[in-house]
């Protein structure tokens, strides 16, 4: 029994070691001085989260989640572009919050006073228990409750001796480590990788892969939906508080962000998200349950297979053309628009004709024929735009716009002195005066009128899209 003990306390030790947390040894830490009126001049704000049914996720190639949802509302309300990092370490989420790589943590955080000492708390999101998670036994509907109770653990001295697989950098495992000695007997803490998450946990606990992990009532809640056989009622702690968490020098965003959940729209936006991932719980099996769910697989569309074939020969990112295609046709072969634009790829019959298609064309010749359209829009911006980066933006506004527009776009800017070699806050504004008649009239405009608010939108949207897809989906070809 004695050696059972020490190798208890042994693997708490271990296990204490990569818990940041509890920080038994503090690193000396640089922290960036940057708050709110930064993020408002640079028009972003970076949060890091997880992959994960409360937090974010990708649902038929489209962004979501309770956490997403609501900071994409206070985002936009401040006229911020909400940028999203899938974390999956808890330590890196610190670094990257003292080294200004991400602004806030959003991510189903628990407050406790360890993590209080390393960043700042916003107002609590909402409040939840820790429960444990278990498996009911087989058959189970058909058993008196009696019987099904002598095999479930139902009170919490029943944990004394239990084997529970948790994330060390987690406040479940400072719960259960307090929760032993409390009790003052042995719980075997199982610390699993920094990088195995919560819901991962509580897959392999409804797959029998293991037999006890630890869940907050939320999230248990959700997956229970998934896994009915789950058995969540018992909690291991009393309600604690759900926040996101700022950079302890950032109280201007911290206050700005409480502010906003206290006003009319936060809590419009709060109630809406909420009823949508927590009060409808058929829409969220089905969300999360789909092929084409980022929580279950890595499908983005029915037609990755394609679009990675045909990217891959035009040596394009796939996940850049699945992001223009989301925004074209939302995966739907047989949209057409009010233009007469047809297909996933929504070509025009003038431009795909050009490539010899038309609105007869199979799946695969609509995705070739835009992949050749883009191909030689590359050839032409290649030798204008010299930052990859800004040049893609000029390549999907042509795609969306004509090229035109666009060369006229950057003679505006050349004649206002802005950089025609820049498409953010550059050409972007310019080809909104495309639609003004004393810019499209103008001389050195050879193209006229253009409804120039479509390709600004056109090009942020494909390029969030992007940058989504880009944090959860692999870059190379998944079906070689």
């Amino acid at each position: 029994m004695g050696l059972v003990f020490m190798l208890f306390i042994e693997a708490c030790q271990e296990a204490r070691t990569h818990d940041l947390d509890r920080g038994t040894e503090k690193p000396e830490r640089s922290i960036i001085d940057r708050d709110l009126d930064s993020l408002l001049i640079n028009k972003r704000m970076v949060v890091m989260t997880k992959n994960s049914s409360t937090s974010y996720y990708i649902y038929k190639g489209q962004p979501m989640g309770f956490e997403y949802d609501v900071l994409k509302a206070y985002a936009t309300e401040l006229g911020l572009e909400l940028e999203v990092r899938i974390v999956d370490d808890m330590s890196r989420m610190y670094e990257m919050l003292d080294s200004g790589e991400g602004d806030l943590i959003a991510a189903n955080f628990t407050v406790t006073r360890e993590r209080a000492e390393r960043v700042s708390f916003t107002d609590p999101i909402f409040y939840t228990r820790q429960v444990l998670i278990q498996n009911r036994p087989k058959g189970w509907e058909e058993l008196p409750q009696d019987e099904i109770d002598e095999i479930l653990l139902t009170e919490i001295f029943e944990l004394a001796g239990k084997k529970v697989h948790v994330n060390p950098n987690t406040s479940f495992y400072t719960r259960l480590y307090n929760l032993s000695e409390e009790m003052g007997a042995m719980i075997h803490v199982q610390a699993v990788q920094p990088e195995m998450d919560t819901e991962s946990l509580i897959r392999q606990v409804a797959l029998d892969s293991i037999k006890y992990t630890v869940a907050d009532e939320n999230v248990a809640k959700l997956n229970q939906t998934y896994y009915p056989d789950l058995y969540i009622d018992l909690p291991i702690s009393l309600p604690q508080k759900i926040a996101w968490a700022t950079r302890t020098n950032a109280t201007e965003l911290t206050n700005s962000i409480n502010e906003w959940m206290a006003s009319k729209g936060g809590k419009a936006a709060y109630k809406h998200a909420y009823r949508k991932y927590f009060g409808s719980t058929r829409s969220q099996i089905r969300r999360v349950g789909h092929e084409r769910s980022s929580l279950k697989s890595d499908l983005i569309s029915p037609y990755d297979h394609l679009i990675q074939q045909e990217a891959e020969r035009s040596d394009f990112d796939w996940r850049l053309i699945a992001a223009l295609m989301y925004v074209e046709s939302n995966f739907d072969p047989s949209a057409v628009s009010w233009a007469g634009a047809f297909g996933l790829m929504q070509l025009m019959p003038k431009t795909a004709a050009q490539y010899g298609v038309d609105s007869t064309a199979n799946d695969q010749e609509n995705i070739m024929a835009g992949l050749a359209l883009l191909s030689d829009l590359r050839i032409m911006w290649e030798g204008k735009v010299p930052d990859p980066e800004e040049r893609i933006k000029f390549i999907i506004a042509s795609y969306n716009v004509g090229a035109g527009h666009i060369l006229d776009a950057r003679q505006i800017a050349r004649d206002l002195g802005l950089d025609p070699d820049v498409w953010t806050e550059n050409v972007e504004d310019c080809i909104l005066l495309k639609s003004k008649p004393e810019w499209y009239r103008a001389p050195n405009v050879r193209f006229g009128y253009c409804r120039g608010i479509e390709p600004y939108e056109y090009v942020r949207n494909v390029i969030s899209i992007h940058a989504h897809y880009s944090e959860i989906y692999e870059a190379g070809s998944r079906n070689e």
